[in-house]
């Protein structure tokens, strides 16, 4: 009797235990499942670029399992996502024309992020190309317009962003040439000016005596009037003048006759330095 009761138990019982274990082990699979289904989404979103739905999908499968090779995913997934925003405002600048900016971005994009990386520095090329192609235009203006200094900038940056550009380089001898030509244009400007200034040199004089002297006879023995020196369109003079008394040295006063003022040192100096010469210069 107590066999026959004993086994009415215990079936059920192993019955049940069966039912519980077989239970644990689908509730465990279906949470490997989900799981593994979660990782796969994830995983989907970071090849296609969408950080932020990976690292929420990364971050509800850390309810299933505590996983460290997860946290370092979301930690990429996270990085990526900082890397395509730059190369984002990267595209933006570029397409905006505005190269140098977009240069900046592009370059501040890691090695270690190998397709980003290779991305950035394609369009780094594409940016200066555009760049260069931009300060040939700029510089060959102008040098239409004669602002040798100005075309000079242009070409400097082309060839700091390519050493070898053969256009800039081509660019870079015509300046010199040109700059050659306008110096010796002005210094033979100069010399060929006539000896019918001569008749000028005393109006000069008159003008430094009454304008600038105030008629002071004490200076109009020692005052001496220079050679005309005419450079673009503007006739300058040197006056060297000295009271009459034997202690006083002889000094130069610029004057930019066609204006009506004079100069500093510094600044005739300035006006004379693609000539070569210098304020003392238009005493001769």
């Amino acid at each position: 009797m107590n066999k026959y009761k004993f086994k009415k138990i215990a079936i059920p019982s192993l019955i049940l235990l069966a039912l519980i274990v077989f239970g644990f082990g689908i509730n465990k699979y279906n949470k490997n499942q989900s799981y593994n289904n979660l990782i796969t989404q994830a995983n989907k979103y970071m090849n296609s670029g969408e950080y932020d739905k990976a690292i929420a999908i990364f971050e509800q499968s850390l309810d299933y399992k505590n996983d460290p090779n997860i946290k370092r995913s979301m930690k990429l997934a996270e990085n990526l996502k900082t890397v395509k925003s730059i190369y984002d405002s990267g595209l933006n600048l570029m397409n905006n024309k505005d190269y140098e900016g977009a240069i900046q971005q592009f370059q501040k994009i890691a090695k270690e992020y190998d397709k980003s990386y290779s991305n950035a520095q394609k369009k780094i090329q594409e940016c200066k190309k555009s760049l260069i192609s931009k300060n040939i235009d700029l510089a060959n203006n102008a040098i239409k317009n004669s602002k040798y200094n100005e075309a000079t900038e242009y070409i400097n940056s082309i060839l700091k962003m390519d050493s070898n550009n053969i256009e800039a380089q081509k660019l870079k001898e015509n300046i010199d040439t040109l700059e050659k030509e306008q110096q010796n244009n002005q210094t033979v400007q100069v010399a060929q000016t006539t000896s019918s200034n001569t008749s000028t040199s005393e109006e000069v004089k008159q003008y430094v005596i009454s304008n600038i002297f105030q008629n002071d006879t004490s200076m109009i023995a020692n005052l001496h009037v220079g050679k005309p020196w005419v450079i673009d369109g503007v006739t300058y003079y040197g006056i060297t003048y000295a009271r009459n008394t034997p202690s006083q040295s002889v000094k130069l006063l610029c004057l930019d006759y066609t204006n009506k003022k004079t100069l500093s040192y510094d600044e005739m100096d300035e006006i004379l330095a693609p000539l070569g010469k210098s304020s003392w210069d238009l005493q001769d």
